[in-house]
């Protein structure tokens, strides 16, 4: 009889544990599903810091480029107005040269 109550006793204390292993089944499942979305979350936290990260300096990159796009621009402007200014006096010139050509050619018809 006392070898019955051990066997009962043994089997019964059995029969709880399974019973509690798969209780915890589904808590050992949703442990591993919350390391697994932390792992995820953690992953794309990276991702989109890295991603900021590159906006940044794409910005950076693109403030540069309008930088030196307006200092190009203010470089030709200037080069621009010196040419006209360099035009205007070489036609200055050239007026005064055809005005001189005309008097020397006035000068030589009533030499002759």
């Amino acid at each position: 009889m006392e070898f019955f109550l051990i066997a009962i006793s043994f089997l019964g204390s059995v029969g709880f544990t399974l019973a509690l292993r798969r209780l915890d089944k589904s808590g050992w499942k949703n442990a591993q599903l919350k390391r697994l979305g932390e792992t995820r979350e953690q992953q794309l936290e990276e991702l989109a810091e890295k991603n900021v990260q590159s906006i940044r300096d794409a910005v950076l990159d693109y403030e540069m480029l309008i930088r030196q796009g307006r200092q190009n621009r203010e470089s030709l402007e200037s080069f621009l107005k010196e040419y006209e200014e360099r035009m205007e006096a070489i036609r200055d010139d050239r007026d005064f040269i055809e005005k001189i050509h005309e008097e020397l050619g006035g000068v030589a018809g009533s030499a002759n």
